[in-house]
């Protein structure tokens, strides 16, 4: 995806997130948000997939 739309597309969500209701409703069922940079996303998916990836091997979890 071209890096224009995914920045136009975070500022979009990260607007409407911030907006009174969106607080609120998440609020209502114990969420909040928080705004991140694509690349700050990026890195988290990276540094979960590592996470995940070791505790499934070391506990030798397998799809049935």
């Amino acid at each position: 995806m071209p890096a224009e739309l995914t920045q136009r597309i975070r500022n979009e969500v990260a607007k409407a997130l911030a907006s009174e209701k969106a607080i609120k409703v998440l609020g209502d069922y114990g969420f909040s948000s928080t705004a991140s940079e694509p690349a700050d996303f990026t890195t988290y998916i990276k540094q979960e997939k590592a996470r995940f990836s070791t505790l499934i091997r070391e506990a030798n979890i397998t799809l049935d």
